[in-house]
């Protein structure tokens, strides 16, 4: 019989669309609203790993941080959900495709018996950070951490370590912050299939831009781009 799970809380730390844009623009187009949608996406493939866990889980977006640097906000989240109860924490950012619901159930198992989770990604950073209540109560700040750096992970692992904190680390995946990361996540297909689908027909306009002939039909070309079936690879 399924039995709810109290004790750990999983959030997602997130900006908003509007500002995953403004930093990250990932699309060879510029239309504005398809890149909104695509964020969007992702961050709803979060929740929807979220709630196939089915562990209690917050979203703390930009307008509910608090803090003037990253560091401070992230701190902050953590102590805001620490402070309604939980015993572990695991924070994880929208942009890590490969970051499934077994993840973050295997997450959950290793701060069963550590203090400590980290998950690695390829670019030195980290996509997702566990801790357990007695660990945070250590933390006087992540000041020590160069946040939004390729030092990340070397940077956590070392100021956990001084804290005498045991730690457990997940597998390396991949964060998506440029137009080549995101190429790289679509064609090896990291998403979700269903993410991966909305992506085949939001994605088209990646395709690069071919000549059309002057007699073209513009819903011939919404069908060809939007009722076909995806290419092997998009070339961005």
């Amino acid at each position: 019989m399924f039995r709810p799970k109290l004790h750990t809380a999983l959030v997602l730390f997130t900006r908003t669309s509007a500002e995953e844009v403004a930093i990250k623009p990932l699309l060879h187009w510029e239309g504005y609203g398809m890149q909104i949608k695509v964020f969007e996406e992702f961050i709803a493939e979060k929740k929807r790993a979220f709630a196939k866990t089915h562990l209690p889980y917050f979203v703390i977006a930009t307008p509910e941080q608090k803090g003037n640097s990253f560091g401070e906000r992230l701190y902050q989240a953590f102590a805001s959900i620490f402070a309604q109860g939980y015993n572990r924490v695991i924070v994880v950012g929208n942009d890590c495709p490969e970051l499934k619901a077994p993840d973050l159930l295997k997450s959950e198992q290793l701060l069963q018996n550590n203090e400590v989770v980290l998950g690695p990604d390829t670019s030195g950073g980290i996509y997702l950070l566990g801790l357990t209540k007695e660990a945070f109560s250590k933390i006087k700040s992540f000041d020590q951490v160069r946040w939004q750096t390729s030092q990340v992970y070397k940077d956590c692992k070392a100021f956990l370590a001084q804290l005498n904190l045991s730690q457990a680390t997940l597998s390396v995946y991949h964060n998506i912050n440029t137009k080549q990361e995101l190429k790289v996540a679509f064609n090896r297909k990291f998403f979700s299939s269903q993410l991966h689908r909305v992506l085949s027909c939001l994605l088209a306009v990646l395709i690069k831009p071919v000549r059309v002939p002057f007699f073209y039909n513009p819903q011939l070309i919404h069908t060809v781009f939007f009722f076909r079936g995806p290419p092997v690879q998009y070339h961005f």
